[in-house]
């Protein structure tokens, strides 16, 4: 099954097309409301402060590092490549 667009709008930088979490081996979790807070959370500065509210591919290591930490984050498991990693059915 395709995967379907993370960001319809292609607004994501780690993006093929700026919409499908399938660019890299890296940002394969599409988030369908990336925190705020995110990439601080998960030791990578403040970027996620300006995109907040956004679908994103996020880094599959970074999705097991935010939700280890308690947080939750929203997943659009039809546009995540890595569904075993963020806890998707493997059929979604």
């Amino acid at each position: 099954m395709p995967l379907t667009a993370c960001d319809p709008m292609g607004r994501i930088t780690s993006a093929r097309s700026g919409k499908y979490c399938d660019n890299d081996s890296t940002h394969q979790v599409c988030a369908k409301s990336l925190p705020a807070d995110f990439a601080h959370v998960t030791g990578q500065g403040n970027w996620s402060e300006a995109v907040a509210g956004q679908p994103w591919c996020v880094c599959k290591w970074a999705y097991k590092g935010y939700t280890g930490k308690g947080h939750h984050l929203d997943v659009n498991c039809a546009a995540t490549k890595a569904k075993g990693k963020a806890g998707c059915p493997a059929s979604s």
